[in-house]
């Protein structure tokens, strides 16, 4: 009894000296999920998986680029990060709603406007306007408004029922 207390307190020195789960069961030859029953039973926190957020000051200068067009990847690779860290920093972020109070065909209109004269994908209408994508979709439906098909620009149409 007392050599399996012993070899769970070596197993949570590892742990906690910075091994992964995995290390330290191939070092005590047991499973990786074995050793988590075990640091669980000892009250030893997990690490996280994930890696940290981005510093304050670059999510900030990552929000602001992408309010301005820049994609995504070329975001990650000016800030030397990967993509989901940029989409983890975006998320939330979007300009509060500029269309509050306007009456619905109008504001069917200027969304049919950045839609079809201006080629703009929903997602960037949805970013700029800070209305959600569903409902940008109705609203050109309601406005008439030929689709594209999702990723293309210009080509392959599909028309809405009005």
């Amino acid at each position: 009894m007392k050599s399996l207390a012993k070899r769970a307190q070596l197993m949570r020195e590892a742990y906690e000296s910075g091994k992964t789960l995995a290390e330290v069961g191939a070092e005590f030859g047991v499973s990786y999920q074995r050793v988590a029953q075990i640091l669980e039973t000892l009250g030893v926190p997990r690490r996280r998986l994930s890696k940290p957020p981005l510093p304050t000051a670059v999510a900030a200068a990552v929000v602001a680029e992408h309010m301005e067009g820049a994609d995504v990847a070329d975001i990650a690779a000016r800030h030397e990060c990967g993509h989901q860290a940029v989409r983890d920093a975006i998320k939330g972020h979007r300009r509060p709603c500029c269309y509050v109070g306007k009456a619905r065909a109008e504001l069917a209109a200027e969304v049919a406007e950045l839609y079809r004269d201006k080629q703009m994908p929903v997602m960037r209408i949805r970013d700029l306007t800070g209305l959600n994508h569903q409902t940008i979709r109705k609203l050109l439906r309601e406005a008439g408004v030929e689709m594209r098909k999702p990723g293309r620009i210009g080509g392959g149409r599909r028309r809405y029922a009005a």
